[in-house]
């Protein structure tokens, strides 16, 4: 994909909903936009940014440079690390925008990506709570990424960068930082 084209918002949607792989410090975008789009909703202690990358990509072009250009720092006092501590209310956060977002899809999509995000809110929080010491939690991870067959969990890998994310973890465990 050409780094200058800018993305369907439907595209967007469905990749957004399965995980959401913007970084905070990333994004620019029209104030005009912000408020177009209602700003973030301060009820989401956890997925604030999640929803507000939603609400985004319904009022304008979105243009993804798959570069990266900015950073963040994992550590154990993140709100990443410390908001996943309690399995409820991290899956809730993530149900919410899942929830509040999913019939914006085409019916003929939206079935696929709904087994996809609840596979991934699965994953998320089983690897939080491997994260915390709970060598079991990645058993239901890769059950819940296997249950998804060869076609899913291929979409799954992509969509969710999933990769990415543990990697980052994993060498922040190793060094310390975790």
């Amino acid at each position: 994909m050409p780094a200058e084209q800018p993305l369907n918002s439907e595209f967007l949607l469905t990749r957004l909903l399965v995980q959401n792989f913007v970084s905070v410090p990333a994004p620019i975008f029209r104030r005009s936009s912000w408020i177009e789009c209602g700003g973030m909703d301060e009820q989401l202690w956890y997925t604030p940014d999640w929803d507000i990358w939603v609400k985004l990509s319904t009022v304008g072009d979105v243009v993804y440079h798959d570069e990266a250009t900015t950073a963040f720092r994992l550590h154990g006092g993140s709100l990443t690390v410390t908001g996943s501590r309690n399995a409820g209310e991290f899956r809730s956060q993530m149900e919410t925008v899942l929830d509040r977002y999913l019939l914006r899809l085409p019916s003929a999509s939206r079935r696929k990506v709904e087994r996809l995000a609840r596979a991934s809110i699965n994953v998320n929080v089983s690897l939080a709570a491997a994260s915390g010491g709970s060598a079991a939690a990645l058993a239901s991870a890769a059950g819940n990424m296997l249950s998804l067959g060869p076609v899913g969990m291929s979409r799954y890998l992509r969509d969710s960068r999933l990769g990415e994310r543990v990697l980052s973890r994993l060498r922040a465990r190793m060094t310390g930082d975790f």
